[in-house]
């Protein structure tokens, strides 16, 4: 804005994993989680709790490589061993 006026911020943020998905050649973005999810609602919950990060990092790598569309977010849940594909 006029003489640098106005809102300012950032976000930072790394991402744990970039790879290209055998077989589609589609990009996914997975986030390692450390989170001793127990049971399908606690799941769903920090699932739900991730997906502005997922947001945010598959935005800034589609940037970044100039892709078409969006690539893929995972978050996997090292504790628990499962994996959960948000899109």
């Amino acid at each position: 804005e006029e003489e640098g006026e106005g809102p300012l911020g950032y976000l930072s943020g790394s991402i744990d994993f970039l790879y290209w998905e055998a077989g589609t050649g589609q990009l996914v973005v997975a986030d390692f989680k450390t989170d001793g999810v127990e049971s399908e609602e606690e799941l769903a919950r920090a699932v739900k709790g991730y997906a502005r990060q997922g947001e945010l990092y598959c935005r800034a790598v589609q940037q970044a490589l100039a892709l078409p569309g969006r690539p893929h977010f995972e978050l996997w849940f090292l504790q628990v061993g499962r994996s959960v594909r948000l899109w």
